[in-house]
């Protein structure tokens, strides 16, 4: 213990002192060093700091200066923060495992979100959503502050960042009392701020994302120069190792994009770190594909270095029969319609009720009454987006077909190959017109309710077409391929 007697000429109440090495060198105190009683009544702040063995060499920061103060909306329940960082272009893959922020008080509860790649300017949030939670009903890393101060929020499940990604860190702040302000933020001594706009964010009091530079900010430190967030994340270089396709076959229609925001790939890292990316993953590259051309292609997916491959299926899309259907007034006619984007859902809808009506199966219901030709448009639209268009016209009387064609009926077929059949009929007016497809022998050559052959294998078969008591028929030959 140290004696209370060393101290002069004003001497402390009782025995014990801390042994404190200063920060101005050895020639200073005794070789570097100086006591400090137990009973110094002039120590304001203390700081305690828990350090452990950590492997990160990867800290996103913009807070140079520290904590210098706290902001937020007293009587509300809960306030939120966010900081974006923006990695340089060829920066190497990096996986986030932490991240950090000043605690205002025990007892906040803190939910961390990150966010990939904001799309709209000025909303921290707009960017799509990592997973950093190794929970599967939950997508955010959630903490309680046992007490104040510079804290680690661990992330069960890391994040993967690349050279050129924005990555956006949002902190939502449950406050244990509403009079609390939980916002931590650097504060500058001497007339310097390197705050620069973009890079923190807060929920204002209107429930909006507001940039830290606005001079709502402004106007709470009265003038005084601020800086940004106390909030950085904090990892480790990381490598890809493999990529592996979750759908091994992907259907899209002729001339249309691939789904990127919603086909994805299971990426996995060293020290076994996996992690679910969409197509659309900056700095991922897809070759190999021309949705222009019907077929199936092989596509390559490339990030990191790493490939991986899948088929792309080049499909038609939504297939009719016929383009343009009449219907007499008051009648109803069931569409024939091929989905070849399964499981993709259809709906249907038409541009004018008081014409025609379309059910949720594509059965068309002509209006009652209807005393001269009236036009509507019927659209048959995939989720994913792809849409097809019937003309549909009702007219007052019944018109009868009187001549029936099929285009494209081939002689013959070679096993594995298609061909799609185009149907016409006289006059084009004609009303509740059902055409129909079949064929003699699926298990040679099949036939679709909208027209389309598939030879299977070597043999003969015949089609037959039907529509408005018309018939036409033909016999095809398959051959081996």
């Amino acid at each position: 213990t140290y004696a209370r007697t060393n101290f002069a000429p004003a001497t402390p109440p009782g025995d014990g002192a801390f042994l404190i090495k200063n920060s101005w060198g050895s020639t200073a105190g005794s070789g570097g060093y100086f006591w400090l009683s137990y009973y110094e009544g002039s120590i304001e702040n203390s700081y305690y700091f828990s350090l452990g063995d950590d492997a990160a060499d990867t800290i996103l920061y913009t807070d140079d200066l520290g904590n210098g103060s706290f902001f937020g909306y007293p009587g509300a329940p809960w306030d939120m923060m966010a900081n974006v960082f923006t990695l340089p272009a060829g920066d190497p893959t990096r996986r986030i495992d932490e991240v950090t922020i000043y605690a205002s008080t025990p007892g906040n509860t803190y939910t961390v979100s990150l966010y990939k790649n904001p799309s709209e300017q000025g909303n921290p949030q707009s960017g799509r959503q990592i997973d950093v939670n190794a929970d599967a009903t939950l997508t955010s890393a959630v903490w309680q502050a046992d007490y104040a101060g510079y804290r680690t929020i661990a992330l069960s499940q890391p994040a993967v960042v690349r050279g050129g990604d924005t990555l956006a860190v949002v902190v939502r702040v449950d406050k244990k009392s509403a009079d609390d302000m939980p916002i931590p933020l650097e504060v500058s001594q001497n007339g310097t701020s390197l705050l620069s706009a973009g890079q923190s964010y807060y929920i204002d009091g209107y429930g909006a994302w507001a940039d830290l530079t606005s001079s709502e900010v402004q106007n709470l430190f009265g003038g005084s120069v601020y800086g940004n967030l106390n909030i950085r994340a904090v990892g480790s270089g990381t490598t890809l190792l493999s990529l592996t396709p979750e759908q091994t076959e992907v259907t899209v229609a002729k001339g249309q994009s691939l789904d990127a925001d919603n086909l994805f790939l299971t990426a996995v890292y060293a020290n076994g770190l996996t992690e679910r990316i969409p197509l659309s993953e900056q700095g991922l590259a897809v070759t190999g594909i021309d949705t222009k051309k019907l077929g199936l292609q092989t596509a390559t997916a490339t990030l990191d270095g790493v490939s991986a491959t899948f088929t792309v299926k080049v499909v038609t899309g939504i297939r009719t029969p016929l383009s343009t259907v009449y219907l007499k007034s008051g009648s109803s006619l069931a569409l024939p319609v091929v989905n070849e984007l399964a499981p993709q859902k259809l709906t249907f809808k038409s541009s004018s009720k008081k014409v025609v009506k379309v059910s949720k199966t594509g059965k068309l219901t002509a209006a009652k009454n209807v005393t001269k030709k009236k036009k509507a448009t019927v659209t048959i639209k995939a989720s994913g987006g792809y849409q097809t268009k019937i003309t549909v016209y009702v007219v007052p009387e019944a018109r009868a077909v009187s001549k029936l064609s099929v285009s494209g009926m081939p002689k013959k077929l070679t096993a594995g190959a298609t061909k799609q059949l185009k149907v016409k009929i006289g006059p084009s007016s004609a009303t509740n017109v059902k055409v129909t497809f079949a064929s003699s022998n699926k298990k040679v050559l099949a036939v679709d309710k909208a027209g389309l052959l598939t030879a299977k294998k070597a043999g003969t078969a015949k089609i037959t077409v039907k529509a408005g008591g018309k018939t036409y028929s033909k016999t095809v030959k398959v051959t081996a391929p």
